[in-house]
């Protein structure tokens, strides 16, 4: 389970649940109504993890987001469709990203000039096909010019990108 009580450091911005809630709903558009939930400390170690549908993780959003701001966590998610095959594009400059981002239903700033895009294929070989939906994906990476060990999770919009590149000044999401 997540802890949403411990407290680090009160001085880092407030998280911004209103991103984080359109995020949610975005994936919700293409079926997603379960998430994967991990939260990583700054060294990328596994501080909790669970799985939990969109509206328990809307629940106590508020809360989960500013506990991972005070403990300096990455909050994680990795969501699931039921309908669509979901594709992470990572690490594009905003030119790379606006020159297709007609195709995406989503595109998530995670720091300065690099984002990820998200496409949903409603046609390709389902989830439950876990190899040819691997291997379908990876085409659609390659042929994108996306980051090829892209695995399917992203921080939380609204949530802070905890890497010690960016300390002490954590960009938002």
């Amino acid at each position: 389970m997540l802890d949403d009580t411990v407290s680090k450091d009160s001085s880092v911005m407030p998280p911004d649940t209103k991103q984080a809630i359109a995020m949610l709903n975005a994936f919700a558009s293409v079926g997603a109504n379960t998430f994967n939930v991990t939260l990583f400390d700054i060294d990328e170690k596994e501080q909790g993890y669970q799985v939990c549908t969109g509206d328990e993780l809307k629940r106590n959003l508020s809360a989960r987001l500013e506990a991972a701001s005070r403990l300096q966590n990455n909050l994680v998610i990795r969501p699931r469709s039921t309908t669509a095959l979901l594709i992470q594009l990572d690490d594009f400059d905003d030119a790379r990203a606006g020159a297709i981002a007609s195709h995406a239903f989503m595109i998530v700033r995670t720091s300065p000039n690099n984002n990820q895009l998200w496409i949903a294929v409603s046609d390709g070989p389902p989830e439950s096909e876990k190899e040819a939906a691997k291997q379908f994906r990876k085409r659609v990476r390659a042929g994108a010019g996306a980051d090829k060990s892209a695995t399917g999770a992203t921080r939380l919009a609204g949530s802070l990108n905890i890497k010690p590149k960016y300390a002490p000044d954590f960009p938002v999401v």
